[in-house]
């Protein structure tokens, strides 16, 4: 019959014009190819109910939902369409929307917003902590958006073809040479010069893009220009509009990234702000769900965001008294400044204690004996964010740590004895952290390296080797260009450290 499938084959297939295998649960070409594959297209049979073979009973069939990967996920894209709201990523159903209904057979629809929708939602079926950890929850909020902005789903396309040729053992090109960049270049540049220019899903295309050159950059050439554009547009529109759960989700990624990235000196944006506060307390309670923090409280983590906007000030300074030798400096602002670091880090360890023993406590963090480990244990995680906090915050310790510790060996001849300890101690707690991160895959990326290189100058000679295994590990699935030799790459990794915590003579802490 006219207008009726004949194959079964996957829709990957059926879309670049190849017969499928049609193996399930995935054909060899998707395998071959590193993708998801959808699963078998469902083939609708017409059946005249107003005839009916003398002898013979109808016995209803009832349609059934595919159980393949990207097709589950597609599946329920289908059933947000035929009910006008809700979605469900990962198995996550919203309210609106529950996974156990069955719509009416439908054709697949083919516009280019829904299929850019079926391949983000099924390359994010892992669920709401993968997304969470990666910066991306607001992706949850797009396919009911994607329809009426053009550079919003350019840059879903972007970031589908970036992570499929990502995930390759052999990437083919880099991702500012893929089409899909030059034509979300285009469609952004027309939406900034129209109407359009501070709408929340233009905000979105922008944090994608970023997200995207972030993650799958393997060139290294990283020069956090839509880091900066997206935190600029952020500003420039102002407090978010706490009724738009897209702009909710979008913005407080984007502030996480300003926060702890230190991308935009003097952004204007604070938590303490109306419209921002409103907005990041929605956001936060939902994170602090995610990564079983309820413990956490709004002003714990203020207190956290003042750390890190303080450190760019604390370190800059430190480094120009540093270069003088603190010989111009009168002892009484040299320990004024230090009563202002050992405030902050009382502060952050106070944090760090709560967050651990909770976790620990409730499950979201085990430990577990492991000889492959430097330290002969190791930290397991519930949630790949909850290790992306940890490391964050034990960073936040061994800055200010570090200052004082350098501090004291300026002024006194000889560092104190204590601060080594500590200093000790905060390094074998993220070096516990180092087996989960290796067992991430391709995430492994996405979490930060600098409390890797904040611990390398406390460490012996046996643990900086395997600092830098694991350096050279994120290395090679992120491309940050470490030097290939050994011997280099210890000189690379010691001079990095110093630039982080301001100790470096040549260069200036930006």
């Amino acid at each position: 019959m006219p207008g009726v499938p004949k194959s079964q084959g996957c829709q990957s297939c059926k879309l670049r014009k190849i017969k499928c295998d049609e193996t399930w649960p995935a054909c060899l070409h998707c395998q071959t190819s590193r993708l998801v594959c959808p699963g078998p297209a469902q083939l609708f049979k017409f059946v005249d109910h107003s005839f009916q073979v003398p002898g013979k009973k109808k016995h209803p069939r009832a349609s059934t939902p595919r159980e393949h990967g990207a097709g589950r996920a597609w599946h329920n894209l289908r059933l947000q369409r035929a009910h006008g709201s809700g979605i469900s990523v990962g198995g996550c159903s919203t309210p609106e929307c529950p996974s156990d209904q069955s719509p009416s057979p439908k054709a697949v629809s083919s516009t280019p917003s829904e299929l850019s929708c079926m391949r983000l939602i099924s390359h994010l079926d892992g669920g709401l902590q993968r997304i969470t950890h990666l910066g991306l929850t607001f992706v949850l909020k797009l396919p009911t958006r994607i329809q009426g902005s053009a550079c919003l789903r350019d840059s879903v396309q972007l970031f589908c073809s970036g992570l499929a040729d990502f995930q390759h053992p052999e990437p083919k090109r880099d991702l500012m040479l893929l089409p899909e960049y030059g034509k979300a270049l285009r469609s952004l540049r027309l939406a900034l010069t129209n109407d359009e220019a501070l709408k929340a899903e233009t905000l979105a295309a922008v944090a994608l893009m970023e997200r995207a050159s972030d993650l799958f950059d393997r060139q290294g050439k990283k020069f956090n220009i839509h880091s900066r554009a997206a935190i600029q547009m952020m500003r420039q529109r102002g407090p978010t509009n706490t009724d738009d759960e897209l702009d909710v989700a979008v913005c407080n990624d984007l502030y996480g990234m300003e926060m702890s990235g230190w991308t935009v000196k003097g952004s204007g944006i604070s938590a303490k702000t109306t419209g921002w506060k409103e907005a990041l307390e929605r956001a936060t309670s939902t994170h602090r769900k995610i990564i079983k923090g309820d413990n956490l409280a709004m002003s714990d983590l203020e207190t956290l965001a003042e750390c890190c906007r303080n450190l760019n000030a604390l370190i800059s300074e430190f480094q120009n008294t540093s270069r003088k030798s603190f010989e111009a400096e009168p002892g009484a602002d040299a320990a004024a400044r230090n009563e202002q670091v050992i405030e902050m880090e009382a502060a952050i360890a106070k944090t760090i204690r709560m967050l651990l023993e909770y976790a620990l406590e409730e499950g979201a963090m085990t430990v577990v004996k492991d000889p492959d480990s430097i330290v002969g244990k190791r930290y397991d995680f519930t949630n790949p964010m909850l290790c992306q906090l940890y490391l964050v915050v034990l960073f936040l310790q061994l800055v200010p740590l570090h200052i004082l510790y350098e501090t004291d060996r300026i002024l006194h001849g000889k560092p104190d004895n204590d601060l080594n300890t500590r200093l000790r101690a905060v390094a074998v707690e993220a070096w516990m952290c180092i087996p989960y991160i290796r067992s991430s895959g391709w995430m492994a990326a996405r979490f930060p390296e600098a409390p890797l290189y904040a611990t390398y100058e406390v460490a012996d000679s046996t643990e900086k080797e395997y600092i830098l295994d694991m350096l050279q590990y994120l290395d090679n699935s992120s491309g940050r260009r470490l030097p290939p030799s050994r011997a280099a790459q210890r000189a690379y990794v010691l001079k990095k450290a110093k630039v982080l915590m301001g100790r470096d003579s040549e260069s200036f802490y930006f």
